[in-house]
């Protein structure tokens, strides 16, 4: 890369970075220095350069209509004074509190002798947005929201050190949602959040923690008039209970419950993990403590209790419904009819999974592990071998397409080799294409091994032979003959016998032929006027054929063997080139001469004579 390139790289890179350094300075107010000691800005952007001390009374104290930004930037405000809020945010106004020193120590308190009246954070009606420093109150109330007001928390603390304080107290149809930062309550009789009259708390990050061990203290706690409460993500921690509603629906789907005696006392509370998200759930005594007439509801999640309900009051009927979820004690009495429960057992620890949880307890069983149905109908499908799978429920249970019976049964995972299609033939049976495990000799007729056959249904029987006798045929001197046997086409084999019991060859069948062997030698011998003679030959009286040679090469008919009676001298067999063409042919070809020249002197004289006469 040659140096103006890389020039060009460098002055993109610096542009790059000038336009993401503006973006953010965009985003950013332009803080101006606060350098009282004793009073606030009520409006604006600032940063605070001094620690301040604000003394109040009901009518001086700081009420913010506008808008105003305050960085602690790590100095301390505290506001002292009988004045019933320290700060005030009223209907369209916005306070945002943030603390961008790097040691982060910034705080707003009202010290340890505050009114048990006195509220630092008061939003009647305005909006408040805590991103950083520690809020700590030790009066009444640390951060009030009222009259319809809202709160947003990303970051920063907000504690409460007196007792029957409160951390965050949300009242009167107003709504708050912490996205990050720690809400807290260090005494006992103190709440650490507080939600009352139509009000709505959304935990969706940070922690709302309870130090208190008082048994009705609760880390989130939703008086009988509050509107909602929802966890969608974030840690409640509690030295009591977790989360406390009397009426109000409380909604989970995601996050951590960490409680030392109970997770919720409710009646309307429904545990449900999103997709991809996950509720943990811990408590000393029971997860639920419930209400007389409550329907709480638990659909998912990891459940960590001695027990799983226990009754508050039992004046009405309650209902409890466990469709999902990991549990430590069986929850099969809360578990509906067309819902599963199994008890899991790994390295002897056991667990209790309900629902879609089976699924993803069975995928991760190793050998060795049981897992018993407890209740309902479930398939479990489990990809290694030794994992045993028992039914004491009332419901059916397949494990990997196999019905569980009494006394359960141990997986086994098929290792199955290919076996070809092979026709059968006479004597031996061919097979189908299937599949065979060898471990435990399952026959399967597809390859995913879904469709089990037995060792008959692969198999294609033997035809059998459909073999034709054949007559036994005498050999020759020139051809062969053969013994009686039988011939089945369909697979080319011989048989001696008719049962087909004694197989031989084709070879085996077979009588060779014999040869000429008794042959007689005749001379030749001339024809006379009175009796024909014959030439030399050769005569095999076992299959009566002749032949001009003693080889036995050149067969003849017996005709051909035969000279004719000469009739008056002797002669040579006319057929043989090497015998001069006398006898009995020479003198028929005379006789006829003679006949045609007497003939023809007849007719000379018999014309002659007519001429004679005519003249």
């Amino acid at each position: 890369m040659n140096t103006k390139k890389i020039l060009s790289l460098v002055l993109v890179l610096v542009l790059a970075l000038s336009l993401s350094v503006a973006a953010m300075a965009a985003d950013e107010p332009a803080y101006e220095e606060w350098t009282s000691t004793d009073s606030l800005p009520t409006s604006g952007a600032y940063k605070l350069m001094e620690n301040v001390n604000v003394t109040t009374e009901f009518s001086n104290a700081p009420t913010i209509r506008g808008s105003l930004v305050l960085d602690l930037n790590g100095k301390t405000v505290t506001i002292t004074g009988d004045s019933v809020n320290a700060i005030t945010v009223n209907n369209g106004g916005s306070l945002t509190i943030e603390d961008n020193s790097a040691q982060q120590t910034g705080k707003i308190t009202n010290g340890d002798n505050a009114s048990s009246f006195n509220t630092l954070l008061y939003a009647n009606g305005g909006s408040l947005n805590i991103k950083g420093g520690t809020i700590e109150g030790s009066g009444g109330n640390v951060v009030y929201v009222n009259a319809s007001g809202s709160a947003s928390i990303t970051g920063g603390e907000i504690v409460n050190k007196r007792s029957s304080g409160y951390a965050l107290f949300v009242n009167s149809g107003s709504s708050v949602i912490v996205e990050g930062g720690t809400i807290r309550n260090t005494v006992n009789g103190g709440y650490a959040a507080f939600i009352n009259s139509e009000a709505n708390f959304t935990l969706a990050g940070g922690n709302v923690i309870q130090e208190s061990t008082y048994s009705s203290s609760a880390a989130i706690y939703a008086n009988n008039s509050a509107e909602s409460i929802i966890i969608s993500g974030g840690n409640v921690e509690s030295n009591s209970m977790g989360v406390y509603s009397a009426f109000a629906p409380v909604e989970v789907t995601d996050g951590t419950i960490d409680a030392a005696t109970y997770a919720f006392q409710t009646r309307y509370a429904t545990v449900a993990p999103a997709d991809g998200s996950t509720v943990t759930v811990n408590a000393g005594t029971a997860v639920l403590y419930i209400f007389s007439g409550s329907e709480n509801a638990l659909s998912g999640g990891d459940f960590n209790s001695p027990v799983i309900v226990k009754e508050y009051t039992s004046g009405q009927s309650t209902v409890t419904t466990v469709t999902g979820g990991e549990f430590d004690v069986s929850p099969a009495e809360y578990v509906p009819e067309d819902n599963a429960a199994v008890k899991y057992t790994s390295d002897g620890s056991t667990v209790y999974y309900v629902g879609d949880d089976i699924a993803s307890a069975s995928a991760s069983a190793v050998s060795g592990d049981k897992i018993e149905v407890i209740t309902g109908s479930v398939d479990i499908t489990i990809s290694v071998d030794g994992v045993n799978v028992s039914n004491s429920g009332s419901g059916t249970v397949n494990v990997n397409g196999e019905a569980v019976t009494e006394g359960g049964i141990t997986t086994h995972i098929h290792d199955a080799e290919p076996v070809a299609a092979r026709e059968a033939t006479c004597t031996e049976d061919g097979n189908i294409a299937y599949w065979y495990c060898e471990g435990c000799g399952k026959y399967f007729k597809d390859e995913a091994l879904t469709v089990e056959a037995t060792k008959d249904e692969i198999v294609i029987k033997a035809t059998g032979h459909d073999a034709k006798p054949v007559a036994a045929k005498e050999a020759t001197c020139t051809e062969d003959g053969n013994i009686a046997y039988w011939y089945c086409e369909n697979c080319g084999k011989y048989f001696k016998d008719e049962a087909l019991k004694e197989e031989t060859t084709k070879d085996a069948t077979i009588v060779k032929a014999t040869g000429h062997e008794n042959v007689k030698h005749v001379e030749a011998k001339p024809a006379t006027s009175k009796e024909e003679g014959n030439i030399e030959y050769w005569y095999c009286e076992d299959c009566g054929r002749y032949f001009k040679d003693e080889a036995l090469t050149e067969e003849i008919e017996k005709e051909d063997t035969i000279l004719k009676v000469t009739g008056g001298g002797e002669t040579e067999d006319p057929k043989d080139p090497s015998v001069p063409q006398t006898g009995n042919d020479s003198i028929m070809l005379a006789m006829l001469i003679m006949m045609a020249v007497s003939a023809a002197g007849v007719a000379a004289a018999t014309v002659l004579k007519s001429r004679k006469n005519h003249n």
